[in-house]
Protein backbone atom coordinates (compact mmCIF):
# COMPACT_ATOMS: atom_id res chain seq x y z
CA UNK A 1 0.00 0.00 0.00
CA UNK A 2 2.91 2.81 0.40
CA UNK A 3 3.92 2.17 -3.19
CA UNK A 4 0.62 2.83 -3.84
CA UNK A 5 0.16 5.42 -2.03
CA UNK A 6 3.83 6.95 -3.74
CA UNK A 7 2.26 6.65 -6.73
CA UNK A 8 -0.78 8.68 -6.40
CA UNK A 9 1.33 11.06 -3.99
CA UNK A 10 4.34 11.55 -5.60
CA UNK A 11 6.39 10.29 -2.75
CA UNK A 12 8.90 7.76 -2.61
CA UNK A 13 7.75 4.36 -0.75
CA UNK A 14 11.01 4.34 0.98
CA UNK A 15 10.76 7.23 2.92
CA UNK A 16 6.73 6.97 3.54
CA UNK A 17 8.06 3.50 5.53
CA UNK A 18 10.93 5.25 7.13
CA UNK A 19 9.08 8.14 8.45
CA UNK A 20 6.13 5.63 10.02
CA UNK A 21 8.69 4.04 11.62
CA UNK A 22 10.39 6.63 13.39
CA UNK A 23 7.38 8.99 14.01
CA UNK A 24 5.09 5.99 15.74
CA UNK A 25 8.73 4.37 17.59
CA UNK A 26 8.13 1.35 15.37
CA UNK A 27 4.28 1.57 15.64
CA UNK A 28 4.30 1.24 19.28
CA UNK A 29 3.87 4.94 20.74
CA UNK A 30 0.41 5.90 22.64
CA UNK A 31 -0.38 8.45 19.90
CA UNK A 32 0.16 5.48 17.02
CA UNK A 33 -2.15 2.73 17.89
CA UNK A 34 -6.14 2.61 18.82
CA UNK A 35 -7.79 4.75 19.43
CA UNK A 36 -5.38 7.45 17.58
CA UNK A 37 -3.67 5.83 14.98
CA UNK A 38 -1.41 8.73 14.36
CA UNK A 39 1.77 6.85 12.33
CA UNK A 40 3.34 10.23 11.27
CA UNK A 41 3.70 12.77 13.95
CA UNK A 42 1.03 14.87 12.05
CA UNK A 43 0.56 17.81 14.16
CA UNK A 44 -3.22 19.67 14.36
CA UNK A 45 -3.78 20.83 10.67
CA UNK A 46 -7.44 21.97 10.63
CA UNK A 47 -8.76 19.06 9.08
CA UNK A 48 -10.05 16.76 11.77
CA UNK A 49 -10.13 15.69 15.51
CA UNK A 50 -6.69 16.42 18.22
CA UNK A 51 -5.46 15.46 21.09
CA UNK A 52 -2.69 17.10 23.31
CA UNK A 53 0.50 15.06 23.67
CA UNK A 54 3.91 15.21 24.80
CA UNK A 55 7.02 15.51 22.06
CA UNK A 56 10.47 16.67 21.35
CA UNK A 57 11.38 19.76 19.70
CA UNK A 58 14.62 21.37 18.96
CA UNK A 59 14.97 24.78 19.37
CA UNK A 60 18.32 26.93 18.61
CA UNK A 61 20.00 22.63 18.80
CA UNK A 62 18.52 21.95 21.92
CA UNK A 63 15.98 19.24 22.18
CA UNK A 64 13.25 20.43 24.39
CA UNK A 65 9.86 18.17 26.12
CA UNK A 66 6.53 19.84 25.11
CA UNK A 67 3.42 19.57 24.36
CA UNK A 68 1.55 20.01 21.26
CA UNK A 69 -1.85 19.07 19.44
CA UNK A 70 -1.54 16.25 16.75
CA UNK A 71 -4.29 14.70 14.69
CA UNK A 72 -6.31 11.64 15.41
CA UNK A 73 -8.06 9.23 13.09
CA UNK A 74 -10.43 6.51 13.05
CA UNK A 75 -8.33 4.21 10.87
CA UNK A 76 -4.50 3.42 10.19
CA UNK A 77 -5.65 4.37 6.38
CA UNK A 78 -6.91 7.56 7.13
CA UNK A 79 -3.56 8.38 8.81
CA UNK A 80 -1.57 7.10 5.37
CA UNK A 81 -3.64 9.09 3.13
CA UNK A 82 -4.24 12.71 5.59
CA UNK A 83 0.25 11.97 5.45
CA UNK A 84 0.16 11.97 1.83
CA UNK A 85 -2.39 15.17 1.66
CA UNK A 86 -0.18 17.01 4.34
CA UNK A 87 2.72 16.34 1.65
CA UNK A 88 0.97 17.77 -0.92
CA UNK A 89 1.38 21.45 0.70
CA UNK A 90 3.96 23.51 -1.07
CA UNK A 91 6.28 23.46 1.68
CA UNK A 92 7.02 20.00 0.76
CA UNK A 93 7.50 20.59 -3.40
CA UNK A 94 10.73 19.37 -2.54
CA UNK A 95 9.95 15.53 -1.35
CA UNK A 96 8.24 14.67 -4.29
CA UNK A 97 9.83 11.77 -6.48
CA UNK A 98 9.20 13.82 -9.88
CA UNK A 99 11.37 16.70 -8.02
CA UNK A 100 14.16 14.47 -6.68
CA UNK A 101 16.72 12.01 -8.34
CA UNK A 102 17.36 10.44 -5.30
CA UNK A 103 15.18 9.30 -1.88
CA UNK A 104 18.45 11.48 0.51
CA UNK A 105 17.05 14.10 -1.30
CA UNK A 106 13.58 13.59 -0.36
CA UNK A 107 14.73 13.15 3.32
CA UNK A 108 16.80 15.81 3.18
CA UNK A 109 13.94 18.39 1.93
CA UNK A 110 11.87 17.17 5.00
CA UNK A 111 14.79 18.78 7.63
CA UNK A 112 14.00 21.70 9.71
CA UNK A 113 10.22 21.34 7.88
CA UNK A 114 8.26 18.18 8.67
CA UNK A 115 10.77 18.01 11.81
CA UNK A 116 13.07 20.15 13.81
CA UNK A 117 15.29 17.08 14.47
CA UNK A 118 18.60 18.19 12.85
CA UNK A 119 19.37 14.63 12.53
CA UNK A 120 16.11 13.88 10.92
CA UNK A 121 16.91 13.19 7.57
CA UNK A 122 20.24 11.05 8.64
CA UNK A 123 17.97 9.00 11.30
CA UNK A 124 15.75 8.35 7.94
CA UNK A 125 18.62 7.85 5.29
CA UNK A 126 20.26 5.02 7.86
CA UNK A 127 16.33 3.48 8.25
CA UNK A 128 16.15 3.07 4.72
CA UNK A 129 19.67 2.12 4.07
CA UNK A 130 19.87 -0.54 7.12
CA UNK A 131 16.28 -2.38 6.37
CA UNK A 132 16.66 -1.59 2.67
CA UNK A 133 13.68 -0.25 2.39
CA UNK A 134 14.04 1.02 -1.56
CA UNK A 135 13.09 -2.30 -3.06
CA UNK A 136 9.76 -0.61 -2.10
CA UNK A 137 10.78 2.09 -4.48
CA UNK A 138 10.77 -0.02 -7.21
CA UNK A 139 8.08 -0.22 -10.33
CA UNK A 140 4.66 -1.46 -8.82
CA UNK A 141 3.70 -4.72 -10.43
CA UNK A 142 1.56 -4.81 -13.74
CA UNK A 143 -1.93 -6.22 -11.66
CA UNK A 144 -1.29 -3.06 -8.65
CA UNK A 145 -0.71 -0.55 -11.63
CA UNK A 146 -4.35 -0.99 -12.83
CA UNK A 147 -5.47 -0.81 -9.68
CA UNK A 148 -4.34 3.07 -7.92
CA UNK A 149 -5.28 3.90 -5.20
CA UNK A 150 -8.09 6.67 -5.77
CA UNK A 151 -9.45 7.19 -2.12
CA UNK A 152 -8.48 10.41 -0.47
CA UNK A 153 -8.44 11.60 3.55
CA UNK A 154 -11.49 12.96 2.62
CA UNK A 155 -12.97 10.01 0.80
CA UNK A 156 -11.83 7.94 4.06
CA UNK A 157 -13.39 10.18 6.57
CA UNK A 158 -16.72 10.47 5.17
CA UNK A 159 -17.16 6.80 4.45
CA UNK A 160 -15.52 5.53 7.16
CA UNK A 161 -17.82 2.49 7.69
CA UNK A 162 -18.14 1.47 4.48
CA UNK A 163 -13.93 1.46 4.07
CA UNK A 164 -13.46 -0.54 7.47
CA UNK A 165 -15.95 -3.43 5.97
CA UNK A 166 -14.63 -2.90 2.41
CA UNK A 167 -10.91 -3.02 2.77
CA UNK A 168 -9.99 -6.04 4.39
CA UNK A 169 -11.99 -8.52 2.38
CA UNK A 170 -11.68 -7.07 -0.99
CA UNK A 171 -7.55 -6.89 -1.21
CA UNK A 172 -5.43 -9.72 -0.37
CA UNK A 173 -1.79 -9.33 -0.47
CA UNK A 174 1.21 -11.85 0.63
CA UNK A 175 3.03 -11.41 3.99
CA UNK A 176 6.27 -9.10 3.13
CA UNK A 177 9.12 -10.00 3.62
CA UNK A 178 11.68 -8.22 5.58
CA UNK A 179 15.21 -9.06 6.05
CA UNK A 180 16.14 -10.18 9.14
CA UNK A 181 19.32 -8.03 9.52
CA UNK A 182 19.57 -7.90 13.19
CA UNK A 183 18.67 -5.00 16.05
CA UNK A 184 16.04 -3.89 17.87
CA UNK A 185 13.72 -2.21 14.92
CA UNK A 186 14.08 -5.61 12.72
CA UNK A 187 10.42 -6.89 14.50
CA UNK A 188 9.02 -3.61 14.99
CA UNK A 189 9.45 -2.95 10.99
CA UNK A 190 7.82 -6.53 10.25
CA UNK A 191 5.14 -5.26 12.26
CA UNK A 192 4.82 -2.04 11.02
CA UNK A 193 4.87 -3.37 7.69
CA UNK A 194 2.27 -5.61 7.70
CA UNK A 195 0.14 -3.24 10.11
CA UNK A 196 -0.50 -0.66 7.27
CA UNK A 197 1.77 -1.24 3.90
CA UNK A 198 -0.19 -4.65 2.61
CA UNK A 199 -3.64 -3.75 4.01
Amino acid sequence: MAQRLGKQYDLYPSVIIAQAALESNWGSSDLSRSPYHNLFGVKDNGRGDTIMAPTSEYFAGHQHQVKDRFRTYDSDWASLLDYGETLQNSLYHNVHRSVCSHYRQATYALLGKYATDPEYDRKLNRLIDQYQLTKYDQPLRKSAVHHPVHATYHDVTDSASNHHSSSHTSHHYPTPIVSVMGGAGTAGLFQLVRRFLFK
